[in-house]
């Protein structure tokens, strides 16, 4: 079971959390085991575009593809999707002479085994894992289109970004795509129920993508290596908590920023090195979450810092919304 915003202590049943309803792992009869196979990787990479992009059709036809939206679908109408068994720093190759995406089915494969993980979490459901892992790889395909987006497709651009901004221009640029990537995802998933959804039903979605987004850079990826890494992951359950927040009307939005939208993408300020709690709202002008009017329990703020890629990620939640709710901005 995952936090429930309203009051400290104050639990949801696994129907009523977003998370977990997303999350349907691991059937007691579940043995699949995801090898380094070209063909099951392809299939599943051919899935998401698919889905992705019906999606995407339907809101152009209905005059509701926004920006973010529309620029993956620019991206995904000029490019040819692939996948490579070879493994590498990068998680896919672009060959731009042939407009043609790789995806590494190494990571693909991390992904898959990842989300598996999670279920013990959970303890075991009637359900297979299958859409659990579909979902995380959507994110992922449409994340690492997005960096094409933000140009920077070849990993030695990546490597330029580490050197030139060091320890925060990689994770401002991968929690912006983290971000939209969870939105895109957010409505693939109501559109998977009914064409006609609504912006709630995607408000709903996108708490949950924020969460899983949080599961694949911090398991997948050793989300603790770097502040920077830190910084990122932390800002998605801070978004995530704020969403859901929203979500059940107990959002303060009187006591953080002004600027801050569900979509606006969060950094957590360096724990390590800072005195109190905080993290910046990127927004066309990024302000911090909230004032200093309001202190956060310092020794929360350290066990938050910790949690990165700690399991169970329950901790993780709870403590991100005890966090807000010692600031006000969450009742």
């Amino acid at each position: 079971m995952y936090p429930k915003i309203g009051r400290e202590n104050e639990f949801c049943t696994l129907e009523r959390v977003l998370f977990v309803a997303y999350l349907l792992l691991i059937a007691k009869r579940a043995t699949m085991t995801a090898d380094v196979d070209h063909g099951f990787w392809m299939a599943e990479v051919d899935r998401a575009v698919k889905e992705v992009r019906s999606c995407l059709s339907v809101l152009a036809q209905q005059g509701r593809l926004t920006h973010p939206l529309m620029s993956v679908s620019t991206l995904m109408d000029r490019i040819e999707f692939c996948v490579s068994t070879e493994d590498g720093e990068s998680a896919f190759v672009l060959d731009e002479e042939e407009n043609r995406v790789s995806f590494r089915c190494p990571v693909l494969q991390k992904i898959h085994g990842e989300i598996f993980q999670l279920s013990s979490e959970i303890g075991l459901l009637e359900e297979e894992p299958i859409r659990a892992s579909q979902i995380a790889i959507n994110l992922f395909v449409v994340h690492e289109l997005l960096h094409i987006r933000q140009n920077f497709p070849h990993f030695a651009t990546v490597q330029s970004i580490k050197a030139g901004l060091e320890g925060i221009g990689l994770p401002l640029l991968d929690v912006a795509a983290d971000t939209v990537a969870a939105w895109v995802c957010a409505h693939v998933e109501a559109q998977r129920n009914d064409d006609n959804f609504t912006e709630e039903e995607v408000l709903k979605n996108f708490s949950n993508l924020l969460i899983l987004a949080y599961v694949v850079g911090a398991f997948v990826y050793d989300g603790r290596s770097t502040s920077g890494k830190r910084q990122r992951l932390l800002g998605l359950l801070i978004s995530a908590m704020l969403v859901q927040a929203q979500n059940e009307g107990v959002l303060n939005v009187e006591k953080i920023y002004e600027g801050w939208t569900p979509i606006s993408p969060i950094m957590v300020i360096d724990l390590e090195k800072a005195a109190r709690f905080n993290a910046i709202v990127i927004d066309k002008i990024p302000g911090m979450l909230f004032s200093d009017a309001k202190i956060a329990s310092p020794e929360v703020a350290k066990k938050f810092w910790n949690s990165v890629g700690e399991r169970p990620v329950f901790e993780a939640l709870t403590l991100a919304a005890v966090l807000l709710r010692q600031v006000d901005a969450i009742y």
